[in-house]
């Protein structure tokens, strides 16, 4: 059957209906080079000063294993860090993981390892023992467990470029998510026929309703020969099974997987075998044991083996509330790139851990409970997927801005952390309002709140959280703001609010570096000067204007051994990777 595609016709800027299957739409292809000059902008959404400490958590037998002893080695060398190891349960390297108090945890686990230990226990073993690194109840570190079909899919990830963007999106369920997204195709679940179309650089959102009954061949058509960044599936689940209709099958078939092969199983017809290899991320927000292993033949391991997934997110039990599924979507779409996709799973526990902690009004006791453990990020936690911001002529902001003052005392800073709606007549995603959090830009000691405006806030060492709305409040205004004060002990220097000078745009080459780094520095104003921190936020190193080339030398110097440091330039900061 002939179906409508969408184009966008540069000569008369509009979009046109051209007569096209499907099957043969093809998206936009963004290119790194067509965004390099924009990347600081939207990596300056976010304050880099947070202390980052990456370690790797890997069981004897796997990192002394000639294949995935080497997918460790990689992972140190890129991030810095330590590798801690244990004989068969990872709460061996509770202590350890105390005393180093990491930022992000990479738990490399073979499949065999991970169903020997059982999936669901290892995934609640991990989420458990995260926040018993330090005094407060909420969560420690930002985790993910990589793992792979074998090990050449782990290498893969770990090799991946640090940094992606997530542009089109292939969704079965919520097609309103389009508007938060540059361009993508949504299937109704529970409605046959019905198809969202957004196609770049047009970006308004079309409607059909002449869409195929079974979509099972058109998905993986489009997997197969586009480049999808996101995938989000709906209907019931299972950890080898995708049912592509909700409630019931009826005349719509499966995605499904074996032996790490991802395949579409159509109603009627042959199988179709999905093999996909460019970057991507499986967001299963509402589908049951997605993220149950039981196998190499489970969605995990196949999804990374030849579907080209590099992240996913799913639940290891039956998904029947929305405190780790549905509540994630406000953490990853509408914020708009300020945080990760690895980031959301921890996100959306501390602010489920609220929840739960305060009796929030319209939550659940029993089903914040049965969330709080089961889901997992596999994957490798401090690599990069973040939502693209959608740009004019249809520009979708954040639905809040994020701003930080710190006034700094003798031994004690006085930090106002503020938040600024920016949609009229709204509230936070879910019905009961799910909290606004963020990641502090460095890390916080010895913690008193002064004042909020909001219903409620905590500030850990890691993350501030404001209870900006409760069921029966008013939907909120444009402009309005909520914001926290509070001390701390003395903040480094590294993570010092920027200035209000015009950003400059910078390039940093090569990175990783092995004897020396240089800045492209492109900046209307004098004075520019590169300081360069190690990752416990000591200043090491001061290039003055024009002479942006570090060597990999200390103030006094000394070579500064490899790993982890920080840069800043006016009111950028980015991170190095020095290697051996």
């Amino acid at each position: 059957m002939v179906k409508i595609a969408k184009i966008y016709d540069p000569s008369t800027i509009r979009c046109l209906k051209l007569t096209d299957g499907w099957m043969e739409i093809k998206f936009f292809q963004w290119e790194v080079e067509m965004i390099r000059s924009i990347i600081i902008t939207i990596l300056a959404a976010t304050l880099w000063g947070e202390p980052f400490r990456y370690c790797v958590v890997v069981s004897e037998n796997t990192l002394n294993d000639p294949n995935w002893g080497p997918v460790v080695d990689t992972l140190i060398a890129r991030y810095g860090g330590r590798i801690f190891t244990h004989t068969g349960d990872p709460r061996q390297v509770k202590d350890s993981l105390v005393d180093y108090q990491p930022s992000h945890v990479c738990f490399v686990y073979q499949v065999s390892e991970i169903t020997s230990y059982g999936c669901l226990s290892l995934v609640t073993t991990i989420n458990q023992m995260l926040r018993q690194l330090d005094s407060d109840p909420y969560g420690d570190a930002r985790w993910g467990i990589l793992t792979g079909y074998d090990a050449n899919d782990a290498m893969r990830i770990a090799t991946e470029k640090p940094k992606n963007y997530i542009y089109t999106a292939i969704l079965k369920d919520c097609g309103g998510l389009l508007k938060w997204v540059k361009q993508g195709i949504y299937f109704a679940c529970h409605q046959y026929h019905l198809v969202k179309l957004k196609r770049a650089p047009c970006e308004t959102v079309e409607t059909y309703y002449d869409g195929p009954t079974d979509c099972t061949d058109t998905i993986c058509t489009l997997i197969n020969n586009d480049t999808f960044d996101i995938i989000m599936p709906a209907g019931h689940g299972n950890h080898n099974a995708w049912q592509l209709h909700y409630p019931y099958a009826d005349s719509e078939g499966f995605i499904r997987s074996a032996n790490g092969q991802v395949y579409g199983d159509p109603y009627s017809g042959s199988n179709i075998n999905i093999n996909s290899t460019n970057a991507k991320v499986f967001y299963s927000p509402y589908n049951c044991y997605h993220g149950l292993i039981q196998g190499t033949g489970s969605f995990v391991p196949s999804w990374f083996h030849t579907g080209g997934a590099c992240q996913f997110y799913g639940n290891t039990k039956p998904v029947a509330y929305e405190y780790m599924g549905g509540a994630s979507h406000f953490y990853l779409w509408p914020m708009q790139g300020r945080f990760t996709f690895a980031e959301i799973q921890f996100l959306t526990n501390q602010q489920l851990l609220f929840c739960l902690f305060n009796n929030k009004p319209g939550t659940n006791p029993s089903g914040l409970n049965y969330d709080k453990d089961s889901w997992c990020l596999y994957g490798n936690p401090a690599q990069e997927f973040r939502i693209y911001q959608v740009t004019s002529p249809y520009y979708r902001k954040p639905w809040c801005t994020f701003d930080y003052s710190i006034r700094h005392g003798q031994s004690r800073d006085t930090v106002t952390f503020k938040i600024t709606v920016q949609y009229d007549s709204t509230k936070p995603w879910r019905s009961y309002g799910e909290p606004v959090i963020d990641f502090l830009p460095f890390k916080a000691e010895s913690i008193e709140i002064i004042s909020t405006n909001a219903h409620d806030a905590v500030v850990t060492d890691n993350f501030v959280l404001l209870n900006v709305w409760n069921i029966g409040d008013p939907y909120l205004r444009e402009g309005e703001t909520r914001e926290v004060v509070f001390a701390v002990n003395s903040i480094p220097e590294v993570a010092e609010l920027p200035s209000e000078k015009p950003m400059p745009s910078i390039t940093v080459y090569p990175n990783p570096f092995r004897n020396q780094v240089n800045f492209r520095i492109d900046a209307k104003h004098s004075g520019i000067k590169v300081k360069i921190f190690d990752a416990n936020g000591r200043l090491i190193k001061v290039l003055p204007e024009g002479k942006f080339t570090w060597r990999g030398e200390t103030e006094n110097g000394r070579e500064a051994p490899p790993g982890i440091y920080f840069y800043r330039v006016e009111r950028v900061t980015g991170k190095l990777i020095k290697v051996r």
